[in-house]
């Protein structure tokens, strides 16, 4: 087959379409590729990353993803309502040609999707091997992807390559890994991630302070004030990790955040977690908010939190919170 009739076989424009969009475009795409049966789609998608043009591999690499454990009705084999049985694609037999492909973008792509294969030790170990990539943007892609890994009950991410890529020359990288390591509370990343809160990028001393914060680091707390007074995201995650180190020179801010009422902000994290301080400092901080208003959502945690608290001196508070 040539290449020019390969590229009309494998149209890159119909292939984003498989995963996306409505039932009729679907089952468009598929009509457009050629595929009428369930079975074909699996040996299609492979042969497009084996034989495929680069947009092709591209589009492939970047839709594999989005198929995995996905319910698409409109795709063969499914009924107008009910969902195709995807579960006979050879997922990581593409994406392991695809994170080894000699375009960038398709190992981006590919190191991406890879992310989606959470039971798969062979996935965790391609990305292991692509924080070596010789591109930038495809090893802060392994490195987000294996910290989507985590928690995992069949595959541990390896710590000891993220720690690795902490080293890396470029930020982008050295974000992505700090990122990654805070889902995995790994006490062997502290040294590196304190030595990261120094860095010369903003957006990776954050990530470091984020990383340190889940594992209870004191050496965090200036940073993760600082990002949770500057209100902007993500504000959420200082919060929790300041109640949960109960820092008391962050109270001064986490009682702010209880008085802004920003829906995307860390107002109900703090009603939530302030507790932990104990209930001579929350109940008196949950009180006054419960007197600035707030949304139904807040005020129903900051209330919950005050029951359970058991302070009589919160008793006007909730009475006229609930009146």
């Amino acid at each position: 087959m040539t290449e020019e009739s390969r590229h009309q076989v494998l149209p890159e424009d119909f292939i984003p379409s498989l995963a996306g969009g409505s039932r009729a475009s679907r089952r468009y795409a598929a009509q457009m590729l050629g595929i009428s049966e369930p079975g074909q789609l699996g040996p299609f998608l492979l042969e497009a990353m084996e034989r495929g043009t680069v947009p092709v591999r591209r589009a492939v690499s970047e839709t594999l993803g989005r198929l995995h454990g996905a319910s698409l009705p409109g795709l063969p084999g499914a009924g107008a309502e009910e969902a195709a049985d995807l579960s006979s694609i050879p997922y990581l037999d593409c994406l392991l040609m695809g994170v080894r492909d000699p375009d960038e973008t398709t190992r981006v792509n590919s190191a991406g999707s890879l992310a989606s294969l959470r039971e798969s030790r062979e996935a965790v170990e391609a990305l292991a091997l692509a924080l070596s990539d010789p591109s930038a943007p495809v090893r802060a892609a392994a490195a987000r992807s294996l910290g989507r890994h985590w928690p995992s009950p069949e595959v541990r991410p390896p710590v000891s390559a993220l720690v690795q890529a902490l080293g890396d020359a470029e930020p982008e990288v050295r974000k992505a890994a700090a990122g990654a390591l805070e889902y995995m509370r790994a006490p062997e990343a502290r040294t590196p991630l304190i030595g990261l809160l120094e860095d010369g990028s903003r957006e990776v001393r954050i990530r470091a302070a984020l990383s340190l914060g889940a594992l209870g680091a004191p050496e965090a707390v200036p940073l993760l004030i600082e990002v949770l007074r500057s209100g902007g995201l993500p504000s959420s995650s200082p919060a929790l990790y300041l109640c949960r180190m109960r820092a008391q020179e962050a109270l001064p801010e986490l009682k702010a955040a209880l008085k802004r009422f920003d829906p995307y902000g860390p107002q109900r994290t703090v009603a939530r977690e302030i507790a932990k301080f104990g209930a001579s400092v929350a109940v008196p901080a949950l009180c006054e908010a419960l007197e600035y208003g707030g949304d139904r959502k807040f005020r129903i945690d900051a209330i919950e939190v005050l029951e359970e608290l058991g302070d009589r001196s919160a008793v006007p508070a909730l009475a006229r919170a609930l009146g």
